[in-house]
């Protein structure tokens, strides 16, 4: 049922929004990425000209937001529960955004770091990327996803859902880790709170990130 219900309605299916605004965020998270190396690589221009970059795209992807909320009108007939839908797209959204802070951030203060601490970060930021790239996969398969599928392909996604909150918890020990090293540093403390933000805001994209792959699991489940 839910399948033929999906056929009818997929010509004005808010889910073509959803997968244009992971598009948007997937791409902001590229560019915010290429920003915290040329930060790390202390090429401050470049850093500079990105993170305009990664603040265009989190103001498309808000332009994008509002519009399929927009056309989330009362009239549509959703397969799947209107407030499970809203809330994947509010946490999608809370990816780029926490990119456009993080940038935002760095750019108050140009902090030096040593080699050992760039390639703790770099390692850190992979990780995070990584699970973005994830959810946008599953995002990207949601037409499926919310019709009728087999058992095992249900099983499969579940199942990567699941492996994204395992990588999750590996950022957080990390996280921890690159916390410990900070504090254990000889640098002032304005230093050191200045980089243990952008590690907190780096990790909050992943929670994000896995927050969609949740909300995902929860259409799939009605």
């Amino acid at each position: 049922m839910r399948s033929i219900i999906f056929k009818i309605f997929r010509k004005i299916s808010p889910f073509d929004g959803l997968v244009k605004h992971s598009e948007i965020v997937t791409a902001g998270v590229g560019k915010f990425k290429d920003a915290v190396e040329a930060y790390l690589s202390q090429d401050f221009d470049l850093f500079e000209k990105l993170s305009e970059e990664v603040i265009n795209l989190e103001n498309e992807a808000d332009r994008i937001k509002s519009n399929t909320r927009y056309h989330l009108h009362k009239g549509i007939f959703m397969p799947v529960d209107r407030g499970d839908f809203l809330s994947c797209l509010k946490q999608q959204d809370s990816i780029i955004d926490a990119c456009e802070d993080a940038v935002i951030w760095m750019q108050f203060r140009k902090s030096e770091m040593d080699e050992a601490l760039k390639e703790n970060i770099k390692s850190y930021l992979g990780r995070v990327i990584h699970i973005v790239q994830e959810s946008e996969n599953l995002v990207k398969d949601v037409h499926r996803l919310i019709s009728s599928i087999s058992l095992k392909e249900r099983k499969e996604i579940k199942d990567k859902i699941t492996s994204i909150h395992f990588e999750e918890e590996e950022i957080d020990n990390m996280q921890r880790d690159l916390i410990k090293t900070l504090f254990s540093s000889n640098k002032d403390m304005l230093y050191i709170y200045h980089i243990i933000h952008v590690v907190f805001l780096i990790g909050s994209i992943a929670d994000y990130a896995e927050n969609v792959g949740d909300r995902i699991r929860v259409m799939m489940a009605r």
